[in-house]
């Protein structure tokens, strides 16, 4: 006897109640199970709660998948059907990429061979198959007696015959024709089938197609169905449409009055909404389904008691319960003001987002008693993208904000596992350019560096290195050959490798090429180490790229792949998931070889592309309600009731989702009820998660630009939900309409969140940027210092200086003091390596090639051995492009040593210095000083520094005063030159320097060298340009250095201490030098 039961509430807690009085009251023997059919692995956690609490257990129960179901039930009636399944979409995918190429050459298949081109591209072949294996999957859901046709001969066009094609190995495995025996078994007489469930309790499924529920008729002949649904209004609604529809009839039939006789609007979102579930009510009484109402008849919403006023949202959900057409009875209600059950956030970007929903959880957190993190869930229809602001957000605590848990579901492995993006990466590098920046950062992904066993100071040493030996891109000159570059190893990973590996083998000067390579300097001893780990992973890489070189077929791509992720990756424990799923993506690959037949070799790009289709699937639900707040996915089914529900991210053109059949789809334009509809399904779903929240409904959407601020609609459900509440509702004190929508500001710390004076609805918790805005209304703005006091001083830094130290104090005392005392180095972005080879040899590399080539001229060194030695460093453009930059930068250097070279004499021994002055000991060299002077040259303009640098060496040789060596010193720059005659106080002056360097160890000192020398001189106009710059031309100012910049902030510095330093550094300088100008 048929037994299929329809078993229907508005409130999902009372159809998990009679779920569980159902299984109680008929238990299964004690070894079966229990089979409870849902759509969602969130939906299965919640009923076996919901079970466990009713119970006080939940165990013996298999939560199945409607296919899952269905593909058990027709093996265990037909034990004669293949245990394999040739008929999944990604079998079919196969099976269609091998015999499409051959079928594309005949007749009707030219639309397909337009698309394949000549076939060398790979990834449009599995790109189309996977689309038609979609399509014909489809067809045996949704088109059973399409597809039983072609089986039977029937159609001459190109579907049939690639179907025929397909299936002609295994005719008749195919889920309609399954469909078809399973029926005729289940109907004939005498048949008892092994292995079918006692029962089957479908649960949380607002949806099935005709297919699932023909089958479902089938069983109920055999064992108990019953379908558990949530139906969101107590009333009859299945002769109601929407206003729209109604108009659309209106159009079509020119016959208004017929249409309203036969069809009414009922409630507005009920109609616009509830389309999918009409559908669905509909086919269940169709094909059998005997009713059960568990409610009584709806009066008012049952989550407040009717002694209390409804709630915005509480209305909303009894009109629908009840099917209130409030535009028929042309009735508005009055809302309490500012009620907080229904919120619309228009926000600038998901940043922004989840800052504000943190923010109002807090307050729902406050006004709520008893509300545990694990009654709220946050659903997104874009997760993926989501989940970084969500982390960013809730895992930081930013602005001294409360704790709150959370965990976020539904991410695929991809994103959730480390091991896996570092396997995809690998594919992505091992086919391009291997740009500096690519490899090193693949090397730092943990578990690559774990493989290798590289540790973070190795790390910046490799980073470093790589750096300094020019390598931008490209593993040698053969492989830029096979990109279509010319060959040229110069910047390449070979170049640098063979630079480090020299520099180890022989010691350097930095002044010559061993066979065109030159050492690269300071690599000794165990300092070779990580040596070692990156010329195992270069080569690695090499063998990567040769390997994936040639088109493979599928087992053999696997079989590399599982050989690359043994040798260049190494998982733990804490993300075994990610290798196990990788692992199952490369045994997916070597079964299709054998399954499908599908022995073409294919390129590595199709084989990327099928691994990261198949490793970026969701994963499935897991962290749905683990006891935190939770982040998911908004997916269909989850009409999971909580005291919160929010809905984050309902932008426009994101929700609902859009499906387009492809255009040689035969269903497309077609459409029979019970066809899926992504759109309906979204709408649906929407309405679900309104009735499911009891207390609050939360909306956000990014409303606002970001750029320019101007408005962007949310998604069209929202806009619905907001004229509904405009249309039917008023505020009971302004008798306006309830402001639900709140637009909020592109910054958290923007005042209008802390102003209490101020009616806006806006708030934060954000408490440092309350304190900050505090400070401001009663100091008015300030630009506070970097530090308010000193630091206590540490003698053996402020006792003991080396020359190098002072040096650098001088060029900045700003960063002296925060790379020295605060062990900060401020980054910037022109210190990241760039991954393109020099095209001109200018700024700094430009410099450090003038000054090396001026040294090497006053030596005597010929351009030729120069150039070979200047070629290897990496400064120079490639090919002749870099010989015609070094010829240029030889005769400008040429001109430069000929001011140089009349004051070289004989060079003296360099002067070792280990002197004490007052509390201070300083210690450094000092060399190339001649017979007759102290030189220093700088084949550039004069800067304030380098009268600085020049000024300290005088100071220290004046003070020595050693016999037989000169005390004048003498700085040639490209426009001037600065003589200094002998000194007779320098020991008054050092000390007095060495006791400023040790006052900028306790403090940033407003010192900048070229501003205060231009202040000293020339006066403030001039200085205020050297402190910004030119923005217009690209020179930037002293004002632009980041050290400075963290230290003293956008304000200009010019305040009596400046003066009184630049006069104290300056003017025993300036009192002495003589200036001369130079052509």
């Amino acid at each position: 006897m048929s037994t299929l039961r329809l078993i229907t509430s508005n409130s999902q807690r009372c159809l998990a109640a009679a779920l569980a009085d159902n299984l109680s009251k008929s238990p299964v023997p004690p070894l079966e199970r229990e089979t409870i059919v849902v759509l969602s692995n969130g939906m299965a956690r919640w009923v076996s709660m919901e079970l466990a609490g009713l119970h006080g257990v939940s165990a013996g129960v298999d939560f199945r998948f409607p296919n899952d179901l269905l593909d058990s039930c027709f093996r265990s009636a037909l034990p004669d059907s293949a245990t394999s399944q040739p008929f999944t979409i990604e079998e079919m995918t196969w099976r269609i990429a091998s015999r499409l190429p051959e079928l594309s050459q005949t007749k009707g298949f030219e639309q397909i061979a337009a698309y394949l081109g000549n076939g060398s591209d790979d990834r449009r072949l599995l790109q189309i198959s996977r689309t038609l294996a979609d399509t014909f999957d489809q067809y045996t859901i949704f088109r059973p007696e399409l597809v039983m046709g072609w089986d039977n001969g029937d159609g001459e066009d190109w579907q049939p015959r690639l179907w025929r094609a397909i299936s002609s190995e295994c005719k008749g495995e195919h889920r309609a024709a399954l469909l078809s025996k399973f029926g005729h078994k289940m109907t004939t007489s005498g048949f008892i089938p092994n292995n079918l469930p006692r029962r089957i309790s479908l649960f949380g499924i607002s949806y099935l197609p005709p297919f699932h529920l023909e089958a479902l008729r089938l069983l109920s002949s055999h064992c108990e169905v019953a379908c558990y649904l949530l139906n969101p209004c107590g009333q009859y609604w299945g002769n109601i449409i929407s206003e729209k529809r109604m108009a659309g009839m209106e159009l079509r039939t020119n016959h208004l009055s017929e249409a309203k006789e036969y069809y009414e609007t009922g409630n507005p979102l009920l109609s616009s909404l509830g389309t999918l579930g009409q559908e669905f009510f509909e086919s269940l009484l169709e094909y059998g389904f005997e009713c059960e109402e568990l409610d009584g008849e709806p009066t008012v919403s049952q989550l407040q008691t009717p002694a209390d006023p409804l709630t915005l949202l509480a209305t909303i959900k009894n009109d629908i319960l009840t099917l209130n057409d409030r535009l028929f009875k042309n009735q508005i209600s009055p809302i309490s003001p500012n009620d907080p059950s229904l919120q619309i956030h228009s926000c600038h970007g998901p940043m922004r987002e989840m800052e504000i929903l943190y923010d109002n959880l807090l307050a729902i957190f406050d006004e709520i008693p008893n509300l545990e993190p694990r009654q709220i869930v946050v659903m997104i229809p874009d997760i993926e993208n989501y989940a970084p602001y969500i982390s960013a957000v809730f895992g930081n605590r930013v602005g001294g904000r409360p704790a709150l848990p959370f965990s976020i579901a539904d991410r695929s492995v991809r994103r959730e596992s480390p091991f896996v993006e570092a396997f995809l990466n690998l594919l992505s590098l091992s086919s391009g350019r291997f740009g500096v920046n690519e490899v090193l950062n693949i090397l730092e992904i943990p578990v690559v560096a774990a493989r290798y066993d590289i540790s973070s100071d190795e790390l910046e040493t490799l980073r470093e290195w790589a750096h300094n030996c020019g390598v931008r891109w490209g593993l040698d000159g053969g492989h830029r050959a096979e990109l279509g570059f010319p060959v040229f190893d110069d910047y390449s990973w070979q170049n640098g490798l063979d630079r480090l590996f020299l520099g180890y083998a022989m010691y350097s000067n930095g002044a010559g090429a061993f066979h065109g390579i030159l050492p690269y300097p300071s690599i000794e001893g165990r300092q070779a180490v990580p040596l070692g780990k990156l010329s195992e992973f270069i080569g690695q890489l090499r063998r990567l790229h040769s390997d994936i070189a040639e088109r493979k077929t599928l087992d053999q791509w696997a079989d590399l792949l599982s050989g690359i992720v043994e040798k260049m990756l190494k998982g733990d424990d804490l993300d075994s998931a990610g290798q196990t799923a990788v692992a199952k993506a490369l045994n997916g690959l070597r079964e299709s070889r054998f399954s499908s037949g599908f022995i073409q070799p294919v390129s590595l790009e199709a084989v990327r592309d099928i691994l990261k289709q198949h490793l970026s699937q969701s994963g499935g639900g897991y962290g749905f309600m683990g006891g935190s707040i939770t982040f998911c996915a908004m997916l269909p089914m989850r009409s999971i009731p909580m005291r919160v529900v929010c809905l984050a991210g309902m932008n426009d053109g994101q929700f609902p989702r859009t499906s387009r059949q492809p255009g040689f789809s035969l269903m497309s334009g077609n459409r029979k009820r019970g066809d899926r509809s992504l759109r309906d399904e979204d709408r649906y779903l929407f309405l679900e998660a309104l009735m499911s929240a009891e207390e609050r409904l939360y909306i956000s959407y990014n409303g606002q630009s970001d750029r320019d601020n101007s408005i962007i609609p949310p998604s069209v459900l929202v806009s619905e939900l907001q004229d509904y509440v405009g249309r039917f509702f008023i505020d009971s004190q302004t008798r306006k309409a309830p402001q639900i929508l709140r637009c909020h500001h592109l910054q958290g710390f923007s005042s209008a969140y802390f102003d209490s004076d101020k009616d806006t609805n806006l708030f934060s918790y954000d408490q440092e940027s309350c304190q900050a805005i505090e400070a401001r209304r009663l100091t008015g703005f300030t630009q506070h210092a970097f530090i308010t006091g000193e630091l206590p001083g540490e003698e053996l830094q402020s006792q003991r200086v080396d020359i190098r130290q002072l040096r650098r104090f001088l060029a900045n005392p700003a960063a002296a003091f925060l790379e020295r005392r605060m062990r900060i180095s401020p980054f910037s972005p022109e210190e990241e390596p760039d991954e393109r080879e020099p095209f001109a040899v200018d700024g700094l590399s430009g410099y450090s090639l003038a000054q090396e080539l001026v040294s090497h001229i006053l030596q005597g060194g010929t351009s030729e051995t120069v150039f070979c030695a200047v070629r290897s460093r990496g400064i120079l453009p490639p090919l002749t492009a870099g010989k015609a930059a070094f010829d240029a930068a030889w005769s400008k250097s040429a001109l430069f040593a000929a001011k140089v070279a009349p004051h070289l004499g004989e060079k003296l021994d360099r002067l070792e210095i280990d002197i004490e002055l007052d509390d201070f000991r300083i210690s450094g060299i000092l060399d190339d000083i001649t017979a007759v002077t102290q030189l220093r040259w700088r084949c550039t303009g004069m800067k304030g520094k380098d009268r600085l640098y020049s000024w300290l060496d005088h100071l220290l040789l004046n003070f020595m005063a050693p016999a037989g060596y000169p005390r004048e010193s003498i700085m040639i720059a490209s426009d001037l030159s600065m003589t200094l005659p002998p000194i007779e106080n320098a020991a008054e002056i050092l000390t007095d320097l060495l006791t400023l360097y040790a006052e900028g160890m306790r403090r940033p000192l407003p010192f900048f060298p070229q501003t205060s020398w231009d202040f000293l001189t020339d006066g403030i106009a001039k200085a205020e340009k050297s402190w910004n710059g030119d923005k217009r031309i690209g020179i930037p100012g002293e004002s632009d250095n980041q050290s400075v910049r963290l230290c003293f902030g956008e304000a200009e510095p010019f305040g009596e201490e400046f003066c009184r330093l630049s006069e104290r550094v300056y003017a025993p300088l300036k009192a002495i030098l003589t200036d001369q100008k130079l052509t």
